[in-house]
């Protein structure tokens, strides 16, 4: 998402799920990312509706949908309505990069039935488990956040150490 001559530079969805990881993606640094599992709103057409997606975010995606978030809780249950993303491009050091601007709206009546879609999904308790994450990625999940944010980091870091090793001497 994000390029023009892709899927373009918008989604509407319904997020199912979420997780909190600490890791590695891409070019950048380890840091903590969000997990997000959705679906396609009824009426989106970027992508097939009712297919569980996974997507990860960081920093000022997380930033926009905490705040988002925040301002819906105020009068209603977020998880009742669509998510709107619209995708800004920002650069650094390492490159051109997407972050997500959150917006929420309340169904249609014609999206309605979605809902219950994705309750009986829900009931069934699915295993939401990306087998194409790295192992760079460590689910942080206990009431001992901090205690576990840290383990996560020297484990993140000790896999990179070894990586790093093999291509090095890969290279010799």
């Amino acid at each position: 998402m994000g390029e023009k001559g892709m899927l373009g530079d918008s989604l509407a969805i319904s997020i199912i799920g979420v997780r909190n990881f600490y890791g590695k993606l891409g070019k950048g640094k380890p840091c903590d990312w969000l997990q997000l599992w959705f679906v396609a709103a009824p009426n989106e057409t970027k992508i097939p509706t009712n297919v569980v997606c996974v997507t990860y975010i960081k920093t000022r995606s997380k930033s926009a949908l905490g705040q988002t978030l925040i301002e819906v809780m105020q009068s209603t249950e977020p998880a009742l309505g669509i998510f709107e993303t619209g995708f800004e491009q920002h650069s650094n050091e390492l490159g051109k990069y997407y972050s997500i601007n959150w917006k929420w709206r309340e169904r249609k009546p014609e999206e309605m039935n979605q809902l219950n879609l994705i309750a009986d999904f829900l009931k069934t308790k699915p295993a939401l488990i990306d087998t194409n994450l790295p192992d760079t990625m460590i689910l942080i999940q206990g009431i001992e956040k901090e205690k576990e944010l840290e383990e996560a980091k020297i484990e993140v870091k000790i896999l990179m150490d070894k990586r790093q090793k093999l291509i090095e001497a890969a290279k010799s």
